[in-house]
């Protein structure tokens, strides 16, 4: 394909008009074409036009990229990407729901374990094997009482 510059006259029906300077483009199966200014210059916006959609979608694609870039780090150093995170969350809700009576049950918790701490190893060891019996026995308690308000509430 080859490119020329030429001045041409380009017949209407009933007029001739002529053209300063035009592209003559000859395609390989030797069928010529001849560009007029307008057409060129509608050549050259059209091609403006491309680039400005390609660079903007260019720029869009890079703010996205940035942005899903951004949010994976704030997330990578919240830790919420890590194993047991919405269960520590949701354990943390319903610890909240207790109000107050969370921190009293936390001081006597700690109280126990400070007041275990003043015995021998031995003794240790039997108050703290006594005391898991204990809370066991409350976490039981806990459970049956969960099981009986589900089983109330599903039969109102």
């Amino acid at each position: 394909m080859s490119v020329e510059n030429k001045t041409v006259k380009i017949a209407n029906d009933d007029s001739i008009a002529i053209s300063k300077t035009t592209a003559v483009e000859v395609i390989k199966d030797d069928s010529t074409c001849i560009m007029t200014n307008e057409d060129e210059g509608l050549k050259i916006k059209a091609a403006r036009a491309g680039d400005s959609v390609t660079d903007l979608v260019d720029s869009t694609l890079d703010r996205m990229v940035n942005a899903v870039q951004s949010r994976a780090k704030e997330l990578y150093k919240s830790g919420a990407l890590e194993p047991g995170y919405a269960a520590a969350r949701k354990d943390s809700a319903d610890i909240a729901r207790l109000g107050s009576r969370v921190t009293g049950l936390a001081i006597e918790f700690e109280d126990a374990i400070t007041m275990v701490c003043d015995h021998s190893y031995p003794e240790q060891v039997k108050i703290l094997t006594g005391y898991k019996k204990l809370l066991e026995e409350q976490i039981n308690v806990i459970d049956s009482r969960i099981h009986f308000v589900k089983r109330l509430r599903n039969n109102i």
